[in-house]
């Protein structure tokens, strides 16, 4: 069990995947860098259109809002979607060279955190364009973002141990992703739906991670302690089954890779 979790040995070469993934996405569009700044202006622009003027939906604090939610959920999008097939997308590297595939999702993960890094200077901007000033919460947002990394480990680690066997699941990931998106209260306030929506909108663990960064960046409120504590007990054992599957299959995938 515990050197299924001995990822530490294999850091410098996680991180150092990471940014060559990183430089090299950077360098497929003459913007490089800068399209992971406008990603969040160019979406929020879009719902905004549609839901807060077209639909009169949100109020005098929607754009703050609306884009605290996209940042978060494009952070949590993108690293589940890359790192979920991210084994095997790599089935001929995987084939010839001997590394621990766990090097491969662990590292579209924190490419996906570099790129969360972009998008949170814009949301910051933002806020502040929108008279919301730094103050000591501010910093608790580092609470929701652990329990939100440790939950996208959770879901791309046992998504990239499965898929490779079943790739038919990699398919149906971006809409599972897409739904979650609509489910996840990023363009409606929770409070706002109808009781029994709420009951089942509740059971989704990015509804509450969203809110918790907006209680901490718009509301200079605390998060929901006891609730960010459960979810980062479900990330963290689901990053150890994870962990633990691939590490299961780690001489297996050569073999059995169906691509």
């Amino acid at each position: 069990m515990f050197r299924c979790l001995n990822v530490w040995a294999y850091r410098h070469l996680i991180f150092h995947k990471a940014w060559a993934d990183f430089r090299a996405e950077s360098r497929r569009n003459y913007l490089g860098v800068f399209w992971w700044v406008i990603d969040p202006i160019f979406n929020t622009l879009i719902y905004y259109l549609v839901f807060g003027l077209f639909l009169q939906r949100g109020g005098g604090d929607y754009v703050p809002y609306l884009i605290t939610g996209i940042v978060g959920w494009q952070w949590f999008f993108a690293a589940v979607n890359s790192s979920s097939v991210s084994i095997w997308v790599s089935a001929p590297l995987v084939r010839r060279v001997a590394l621990k595939k766990i090097i491969f999702p662990l590292s579209k993960i924190i490419m996906s955190t570099y790129k969360f890094g972009f998008a949170l200077l814009v949301l910051w901007v933002a806020l502040l364009s929108y008279g919301y000033h730094p103050d000591s919460f501010w910093f608790l947002a580092l609470a929701p973002m652990v329990v939100q990394l440790l939950l996208i480990t959770a879901c791309g680690l046992i998504l990239a141990a499965i898929i490779p066997f079943v790739p038919d699941v990699a398919s149906s990931v971006p809409y599972i992703l897409r739904l979650g998106f609509f489910f996840s209260c990023v363009m409606y306030r929770l409070e706002k739906m109808p009781e029994q929506a709420q009951v089942y909108l509740r059971l989704n663990p990015m509804v509450h991670i969203l809110n918790s960064y907006r209680s901490v960046f718009m509301y200079g409120r605390h998060p929901d302690w006891p609730l960010l504590a459960g979810l980062a007990a479900l990330g963290l054992a689901g990053s150890i089954l994870g962990a633990a599957l691939i590490h299961r299959f780690d001489g297996v995938y050569a073999k059995r890779i169906v691509r």
